[in-house]
């Protein structure tokens, strides 16, 4: 969104339209972690057998709540033969690192073998659920660090009634 200021301060109306954007690249991150980890058991359960993208995208899009139209996007571009167009249309439309990491882990699903893939998948979902735990302890931090500035302001205005009950 558009950043406008009023004189130095950020508008109500950025600051919603922010919050509103952060609050929906969070709920399409968890459903990819989700995406992630339907890929990895799809890679354990055909293990022997060699993997097709397509079907695997198909998969992935049924399983999809909000991902579903980007897949749906993506698995359409894909085959009318632009496979690098359908990989970067799906990691634009969701906008994150992990979104490209991602689109970049289908891509290689026809020429790598299961036990490869899984290899990769499972770095992909570590390296996501450490940004997910950073995430929370940021929450976490940012949170009591308000609380505790609410906490000092509190004690700070007792006891300046302090002061003036005493002295007056």
């Amino acid at each position: 969104p558009k950043r406008y200021l009023i004189g130095e301060i950020e508008s109500p109306f950025y600051k919603m339209v922010a919050a509103t954007t952060k609050r929906r690249s969070e709920e399409l991150e968890r459903e990819l972690y989700n995406s992630v980890t339907l890929l990895k058991n799809i890679a354990i359960a055909q293990e022997g057998e060699p993997l097709s993208a397509d079907t695997i995208m198909e998969k992935l899009m049924e399983n999809a709540k909000k991902l579903k139209p980007v897949f749906a996007d993506m698995l359409q571009v894909y085959r009318q033969g632009d496979k690098t167009k359908a990989l970067r249309r799906f990691a634009m439309s969701i906008g994150t690192r992990n979104a490209s990491t991602f689109a970049q882990t289908l891509e290689k699903i026809d020429k790598t073998s299961p036990a490869e893939l899984r290899l990769q998948i499972t770095s992909l979902q570590e390296t996501m659920a450490d940004e997910r735990f950073t995430s929370g302890l940021e929450k976490a931090e940012s949170k009591g660090t308000t609380l505790f500035g609410l906490a000092t302001v509190a004690a700070f205005v007792c006891l300046l009634n302090f002061l003036f009950v005493c002295v007056l």
